[in-house]
């Protein structure tokens, strides 16, 4: 897959150089990843959109959504492609569901602007981001483990005006375990 710098896609068959189908992105792509078994596309924008695209019939499995602060720098999908990890420019990490391309969680790694990039490692178990400032976090892919992380990092549930702020309309509760 070729990203061309009209908001469009080709899809080249690289033994002739064929270009065996075109289509249109929709926003500025700034990182994409083809799944393992070259049937998806997971795209992401100048201005913090993911999107998930069948290759095969070039809809949209996820139309592209603003989910990023800022651009997204790294796409990464687990080997099985099941799970694919987004980071962003404004140091965010999402995790993905590889095949709907609904989100799973996201947290914060950097600071603002410290560029990360995403590996998920063969194993799938977990995806390694590493910051501009030098700083590397593991992260498990199961969200209840990310939950975890998140209370370890930030040592306190979030406030309810914290909770909005992030889920909006969601009912608040408490996420981290109290000690």
């Amino acid at each position: 897959v070729a990203l061309l710098d009209d908001r469009s896609y080709a899809v080249v068959d690289l033994a002739d150089g064929t270009v065996l189908r075109r289509g249109a992105l929709g926003i500025k792509p700034t990182a994409a990843t083809i799944s393992p078994d070259g049937h998806r596309l997971a795209v992401g924008g100048a201005t913090g959109e993911v999107g998930l695209l069948d290759l095969d019939s070039g809809e949209w499995i996820a139309a592209p959504a603003v989910t990023h602060r800022q651009f997204v720098d790294s796409i990464s999908f687990a080997a099985d492609g099941a799970t694919l990890v987004t980071t962003s420019f404004d140091g965010g990490a999402w995790l993905w569901d590889g095949n709907s391309g609904a989100q799973i969680a996201g947290v914060q790694v950097g600071e603002q602007q410290s560029q990360a990039t995403a590996v998920l490692p063969a194993d799938g178990r977990a995806a390694i981001v590493a910051t501009e400032d030098g700083a590397v976090y593991r992260l498990p892919i199961k969200f209840d483990q990310w939950t975890a992380f998140a209370c370890g990092v930030a040592g306190r549930n979030l406030s309810p005006v914290e909770w909005q702020a992030v889920f909006g309309d969601e009912p608040y509760r408490e996420t981290c375990a109290t000690g």
